[in-house]
């Protein structure tokens, strides 16, 4: 067997955990950051401080917890850090008495910006990850049906880009439907991006999950479908349109034979295929087909931020009956990611709003994590250097092999060297335009949480940034210009 092969092997066949399990995982991020605002509310800290002190209780616990040592180490750091954020919580009350403004609250809440952040971030450690020993398997994509924590993951990168759309956000007519030239505009480097990473994946020999997204089929192909089809689509920002999506193809799912479909038929047009074949779609039924669920869930997520998030209202109320609705709907019908039938997105929507909803309780103004700011507003860009900076890590470092030893204490160091280089970085002044404004990024528009951007194709806006207190970005002031277009204008 070849060393391909083995690292195929390493990540497939596997049936999964416990919804339960895995929301435990996720929620090391809310008590991470519960606990570092906290800390933070009693004295403000230097920039290179604030980073650290992110790395050590935002960070590294988000690491921990997806590693073999979730229990009982993992478990014990969280119980700590919650008992901790308490007791300053109790402390830092006077102050917060004293502080509370009465002004109209903020149109950016900080509470979404968090959520968005933990989802990449957890995204980021989880597909670096994977290919180490020291992730459990039962937390890696399941290959037929049952929870992964890796499953969920980019569900909730659906569900986070519907919550901050401009649907959502009520910036964009509901009725206003169809197909215009800026569909295009963010389609088309998805498309490119896809492209890349399968060449980048075949020239490498990176590990190739066919039952994921099929053959040629990745994420960022889902993404550009995403783009596309919504703005075809009536009734959104309504209950109805993703029930009624997913209700129509769970019903295909059992009742047409497309589950099997997807589970067992080959994938190529010849022997053992019958009726009409087309050799690209059975190649890559489960990334097509699974665009229907992705979708349902991004339709899902515009509901809730339409009639939830943006109205300031609590989120209980509809986290619990998504729960009830899981709970009831998990009795008859396992969650499968790889057809992303009607239980897994039901599964993808409860569990990010549990998640929003417990963000949204603790966070009361609190400060947010810097990097977490960084991450929100360029998470399409980072969401691709992950991926090809782990395969190439995966490459040169073929981390399934190293022993137990040095492999947990190259992964461990991932959170730390991430500080250091943002300090770095940020010593020397670094400039980083905003995602939802640059040009040759603008594929990232349609789910930037910030509506400062028109996203022309030969212009872009982004804020002309000063130091400020404590050697932070103000971005008070902004400008336009033409800047260079490519990656040049990130360095």
């Amino acid at each position: 067997m070849s060393y391909k092969e083995q690292k195929e092997a390493f990540v497939t066949g596997h049936e999964g955990t416990t919804p339960f399990e895995v929301l435990l995982v996720c929620l090391s991020g809310p008590v991470g950051v519960a606990c570092f605002q906290q800390v933070a509310a009693r004295g403000a800290p230097s920039f290179r401080k604030s980073i650290l002190l992110e790395a050590a209780l935002v960070w590294f616990p988000m690491v921990l917890c997806q590693t073999k040592f979730l229990h009982p180490y993992g478990v014990a750091l969280m119980a700590f850090q919650t008992t901790a954020a308490a007791i300053l919580k109790r402390m830092n009350k006077t102050n917060e008495t004293a502080t509370t403004s009465t002004d109209a609250p903020p149109k950016k809440l900080d509470y979404v910006t968090i959520c968005r952040s933990l989802i990449l971030y957890l995204t980021f450690v989880a597909i670096l990850a994977v290919d180490f020993r020291v992730f459990p398997r039962r937390f890696a994509k399941t290959e037929v049906a049952g929870y992964g924590l890796m499953d969920v993951g980019a569900a909730s990168f659906c569900a986070s880009a519907g919550l901050v759309s401009r649907v959502a956000r009520g910036g964009e007519s509901r009725a206003r439907n169809g197909w215009n030239g800026k569909q295009l505009a963010h389609t088309l480097p998805l498309v490119a991006l896809g492209a890349l990473r399968i060449v980048v994946n075949k020239e490498l020999e990176y590990q190739e999950h066919v039952s994921e997204y099929g053959v040629h089929w990745n994420f960022f192909f889902t993404m550009g479908v995403m783009a596309v089809v919504p703005p075809f689509l009536p009734g959104r920002g309504t209950w109805a349109l993703p029930v009624a999506l997913v209700g129509l193809y769970q019903t295909s799912l059992s009742f047409w034979g497309v589950q099997e479909y997807i589970e067992s038929a080959p994938r190529t047009c010849g022997d053992g295929s019958s009726g009409i074949c087309v050799p690209f779609f059975a190649a890559n039924r489960e990334g097509i087909l699974g665009c229907i669920g992705y979708i349902s869930i991004y339709l899902a997520g515009e509901y809730v931020g339409l009639r939830f998030v943006w109205q300031r209202k609590s989120l209980w109320s509809i986290t619990i009956t998504a729960w009830v609705l899981f709970g009831i709907l998990a009795q008859c019908l396992t969650a499968s990611r790889r057809s992303t039938n009607a239980t897994f997105c039901l599964w993808a929507i409860a569990h990010n709003l549990v998640i929003l909803a417990i963000v949204q309780t603790l966070d009361r103004c609190g400060k947010v994590p810097i990097v977490f700011e960084m991450v929100n507003k360029h998470g399409s860009p980072m969401f691709l250097i992950a991926n090809l900076l782990v395969v190439r890590l995966a490459v040169r470092l073929e981390p399934s092999s190293l022993c137990e030893s040095t492999g947990n204490l190259t992964f461990f160091c991932a959170p730390f060297a991430g500080a250091g280089e943002f300090d770095y970085t940020n010593s020397r002044d670094w400039r980083l335009a905003s995602i939802d404004d640059c040009v040759w990024l603008h594929m990232s528009c349609w789910n930037d949480s910030d509506d400062v951007g028109h996203c022309d194709l030969y212009s872009c806006r982004w804020p002309a940034r000063q130091r400020g207190e404590n050697g932070l970005n103000d971005q008070s002031r902004w400008r336009h210009e033409t800047p260079p277009i490519g990656p040049k204008h990130l360095r």
